[in-house]
């Protein structure tokens, strides 16, 4: 009976592991001859390299809304953000309050402050001494 209760226990465990905490930022690049590309979303666990692992989507200020479908980081399907007030005109976004795992609510999202410091990543358009940019925006935990 013992261990029984403990294998059933365990697999409790298993199956509902948190999902890790994940930053949503902005990744803004210079891709030479006055273009940037960028002012997008870049999220990422916070565990993993937002350079190598971040998950590009979207366009903040043009109606692109987070909250709108499920994503994918790093092979973990089923990820959706919650929350967010649908934009009402270009140039308006709202930023989720929590993230739900399959449908089950898991984590809680906060903005972090102005202070954030940039993380910078190798540009990614080719161009040497040019690093892109990201802004961290939201942390949810």
């Amino acid at each position: 009976m013992h261990f029984s209760l403990l294998t059933t226990l365990t697999a409790l465990v298993a199956s509902t592991t948190a999902l890790q905490t994940i930053y949503i930022g902005n990744k803004n690049e210079n891709c030479g001859s006055g273009s940037v590309k960028g002012g997008r979303y870049d999220i990422w666990f916070s565990d993993s390299d937002v350079c190598q692992d971040g998950l590009i989507y979207g366009y903040p200020r043009f109606n692109t809304w987070l909250c709108e479908g499920n994503y994918t980081l790093l092979g973990h399907e089923g990820i959706s953000f919650t929350g967010c007030e649908p934009p009402d005109y270009i140039g308006d976004y709202s930023f989720p309050t929590g993230v739900s795992d399959d449908g089950v609510p898991a984590l809680t999202c906060v903005p972090l402050g102005d202070d954030e410091e940039l993380i910078y990543c190798p540009n990614t358009c080719g161009i040497p001494d040019s690093p892109y940019s990201v802004k961290p925006w939201v942390y949810c935990s």
